[in-house]
């Protein structure tokens, strides 16, 4: 039973808006900017990663799951770039792919590197 609860909890924090989730949990998905004027990530995205690396810590994520988590992760680098969306994205030539993803990436470490420094 519990392979089921990943798969089940990376669709829900991708699929759900944020007024689904819990009032306890409840945040904005991507504030507006931070101190360092770097953004914030989409919360949803960023739960739903975490997930996946806690999970893939502990055992080996099947195919689906971490096909998901790859999902979850590649979202929560695009949430970075608001002129940017996932369906934009998906359409792009691979080149155009690769320089989005570097840009996502560099936003992400960046957003690490800050959250890091705040702790």
């Amino acid at each position: 039973m519990k392979y089921l609860v990943l798969p089940i909890a990376i669709a829900t924090a991708i699929g759900a808006p944020t007024s689904a989730i819990s009032s306890d949990a409840q945040t904005e998905p991507r504030a507006a900017s931070l101190s360092a004027g770097i953004s914030a990530p989409d919360q949803n995205y960023l739960r739903a990663y975490r997930t996946c690396a806690r999970e893939a810590e502990v055992r080996q994520l099947s195919h689906a799951e971490a096909t998901a988590c790859l999902d979850a992760y590649t979202r929560l680098k695009l949430s970075f770039l608001p002129e940017v969306s996932f369906d934009d994205y998906a359409r792009l030539a691979p080149e155009e792919r690769w320089t989005v993803n570097q840009r996502a990436y560099a936003a992400y470490s960046g957003w690490l590197a800050n959250e890091k420094v705040d702790q």
